[in-house]
C-alpha cells in the first residue's frame, strides 16, 4: 500500500488544476474557485475544523453558501473534504509512529485529537475512505517500514 504523501503538493495541484480548468471562464468563476481552494486549505491546516459549520464560520459564510461552490468546483461536499483531511491526518499519524517506532499513542488518542466523538467513529470513516480498518493499515505501514 502506498504511503500518503505530504499534503502540500495536493493542495498546490488542486489550486493549479482549478485555475487551469477555469482559465477560459469569466473572472467571477475564477474568483469563486480560488475562494473554494482557500476554504479547502482551512480544512486542511486547522485541526479544530471538524464540522461544516466550523468551516463556514472560519470562512465567513453560511453552510449552504459553501455547499454550492464546493459541489461545482470540487465535486464533493465540504463535509467530505473535512473528513478526508482528518483521515489523511490519522493515516499520517500511524505512518509517523511506524517510522519512529515509539510514538504510537493509539487510535483512541488520534480520534480525540482529530475531533471524533470516539474511536468507532474514526474507524468507520477510515474504512469508508481507505477501504481498510485503522489497525490493518497500521500493521501494513509498520511492515513496510521494517
Amino acid at each position: 500500500m502506498a504511503k500518503i504523501d505530504d499534503t502540500e503538493p495536493r493542495t498546490d495541484a488542486l489550486r493549479e488544476g482549478l485555475e487551469s480548468l477555469i482559465a477560459c471562464r469569466d473572472p467571477a468563476m475564477i474568483a469563486e474557485a480560488q475562494e473554494v481552494v482557500a476554504v479547502a486549505a482551512l480544512a486542511e491546516h486547522d485541526r479544530s475544523v471538524c464540522r461544516v459549520e466550523q468551516l463556514a464560520s472560519a470562512a465567513g459564510a453560511s453552510v449552504r453558501t459553501l455547499q454550492r461552490p464546493f459541489d461545482f468546483h470540487v465535486g464533493a461536499s465540504p463535509s467530505f473534504v473535512i473528513r478526508r483531511w482528518r483521515i489523511i491526518e490519522a493515516a499520517e499519524a500511524a505512518r509517523r509512529a511506524s517510522d519512529d517506532g515509539n510514538g504510537w499513542r493509539g487510535w483512541a488518542a488520534i480520534a480525540a485529537e482529530l475531533g471524533y466523538s470516539d474511536q468507532a467513529h474514526l474507524t468507520r470513516d477510515f474504512r469508508r475512505h481507505l477501504g481498510t480498518s485503522p489497525s490493518v493499515y497500521l500493521a501494513r505501514t509498520t511492515r513496510q517500514g521494517s
